[in-house]
C-alpha cells in the first residue's frame, strides 16, 4: 500500500465532489482474497465487493 497525489480528473472515480490539490489517497497492491466470510459495512455506500 502507499499513498498517491490526487489529481483534479480522478474526481469522477473517487466520488468526490471537489478537488483540492495536496489531497493524497491510497493505492492497495498485493491484494488477497477472503478465506473466511468477514461482515463489512460500507460507510459511505459507494464500495463494490466481488465474491468469487
Amino acid at each position: 500500500m502507499k499513498a498517491i497525489s490526487i489529481v483534479e480528473s480522478d474526481i469522477d472515480a473517487a466520488c468526490a465532489s471537489y478537488y483540492e490539490a495536496g489531497w493524497l489517497a491510497w493505492e492497495l497492491t498485493d491484494i488477497r482474497a477472503i478465506e473466511t466470510p468477514v461482515k463489512m459495512i460500507a460507510k459511505r455506500k459507494i464500495y463494490e465487493v466481488e465474491l468469487s
